[in-house]
């Protein structure tokens, strides 16, 4: 078994997003359709890749998790705010052309997703409420 490759196929090409040198957890396109995100695990801690998805290139990349955590990732409907979740921790990030920009970090997380308007967000977490 392979772990770091994202393959998409497109008129029975195959382009290969190579990178992560772990298990990848998530991916997501832009919504201007022009950069997928991906988000694994990586050596070093949990990594957020931008590629250029017409090439497979890679634009640049991220550390947002601890050694031996992955990221999850999800991306705002107007295409300016990632969120990311890895070893317990979330995050806001601006999403810039060079890569990203911490906004804030809070404690939790889970499986993430934006409203339909990006007025909201949601994560899945399994949370101890005494």
């Amino acid at each position: 078994m392979e772990f770091g490759y994202i393959v998409w196929t497109r008129k029975k090409d195959l382009i290969h997003f190579k990178g992560h040198t772990q298990q990848i957890h998530a991916v997501a396109f832009s919504p201007d359709g022009q950069r997928l995100f991906s988000g694994g695990v990586d050596e070093g801690g949990g990594r957020i890749r931008a590629w250029d998805w017409q090439t497979g290139t890679e634009l640049w990349s991220v550390v947002a998790a601890p050694p031996g955590w992955g990221a999850w990732i999800t991306v705002s409907p107007d295409g300016k705010i990632m969120m990311s979740t890895g070893a317990f921790v979330s995050a806001f990030w601006q999403i810039q052309e060079t890569g990203l920009q911490r906004e804030q970090q809070f404690e939790g997380g889970g499986r993430l997703a934006f409203s339909p308007d990006g007025e909201c967000w949601y994560t899945a977490a399994t949370l101890v409420i005494s």
